[in-house]
């Protein structure tokens, strides 16, 4: 691929498989294309699936929070497959960093065009191989000697609320190797003071923080995805997993919030 010039995508009613390295920015890119899509039809309604890997789920719901009229699909369905053909809808399908394209098949009725996200002066065989399209990634980790070595610890977290202030010095002491040496993390989690956020981390950059467009838990335990998932080599996985629990609110701790929260808004709307 040496030479070959960055393309901006014209047809925005394709079809596009997104892959690169871990950080690379493919959920970030696949936000600007649909924002981009959407403002060129505001009736458009794209559609986004991701393929693999324990924090797929987050990048959908960083996505679907971003972008009101993308629709997050989990599996490429045949009823799903034929809503795109039908109807001309856009897809992006965004491929974990773990699969292995020269295995991955897609759907024969897709026209699907590959793209890869990667820095500029970068070379992997496998993924310019692979590519249609190439265009340039700002954040993405250093090339690994391989990343099947890599260690991975995920922690579901769907239901729980979490202290907002423990949750810093959680993410300072991750992303500062007090559980080993950390190449990638994200999690989305639900904030005792209300909104969901979203972090991230690649190796060699400065973390980067998202507040959702959610609404805040008053009731109960929230319903939305929530997750961490840290990729390294060693991990201490079992003290990872100790703190974070050490961070998330009881029952009787959430009411108490979740009662603030309420006086707050009413006192507001007054």
């Amino acid at each position: 691929m040496h030479g070959v010039r960055y393309r901006e995508l014209k047809d925005m009613h394709q079809i596009f498989a997104v892959a690169g390295p871990p950080g690379g920015g493919k959920t970030a890119w696949i936000a600007k294309q649909v924002e981009a899509l959407v403002q060129q039809r505001p009736q458009s309604r794209p559609l986004y699936c991701a393929l693999g890997g324990a924090g797929s789920v987050l990048d959908g719901m960083l996505l679907a929070s971003q972008v009101s009229s993308l629709e997050v699909v989990e599996q490429l369905t045949p009823d799903v497959l034929q809503g795109v053909i039908d109807k001309q809808r856009s897809l992006f399908i965004e491929i974990d960093s773990r699969i292995d394209l020269a295995q991955l098949v897609l759907p024969e009725v897709l026209n699907v065009q590959n793209v890869v996200l990667m820095p500029e002066d970068w070379r992997n065989g496998e993924l310019e191989a692979w590519s249609d399209l190439r265009f340039p990634s700002e954040l993405a980790l250093a090339p690994q000697p391989s990343i099947s070595d890599t260690q991975i610890c995920a922690i579901e977290l769907q239901g729980q609320v979490i202290d907002p202030a423990s949750l810093e010095i959680l993410w300072q002491e991750l992303t500062g190797g007090a559980y080993g040496i950390v190449h990638r993390a994200k999690g989305l989690f639900c904030l005792a003071d209300g909104p969901g956020v979203y972090f991230s981390y690649v190796k060699g950059h400065e973390s980067r923080q998202t507040e959702l467009n959610l609404e805040p838990c008053l009731e109960g335990r929230p319903s939305y995805p929530s997750a961490l998932e840290v990729m390294g080599n060693p991990l201490e996985g079992d003290a990872i997993l100790a703190t974070t629990q050490d961070c998330l609110l009881s029952n009787q701790v959430l009411q108490q919030h979740q009662a603030q929260l309420k006086a707050m808004q009413e006192m507001e709307a007054a």
